[in-house]
């Protein structure tokens, strides 16, 4: 998977969480993505 990918998917993932106002799922990527 590349760094766009990566990118795409976890903001995508985020703005769902936003929507829905839960976001689990973002916790758990955050914690698996490299930090900047």
């Amino acid at each position: 998977m590349s760094r766009i990918q990566m990118e795409w998917t976890h903001a995508y993932v985020w703005t769902l969480g936003q929507l829905s106002g839960v976001r689990p799922e973002v916790r758990r990527s955050e914690s698996i993505e490299v930090p900047r």
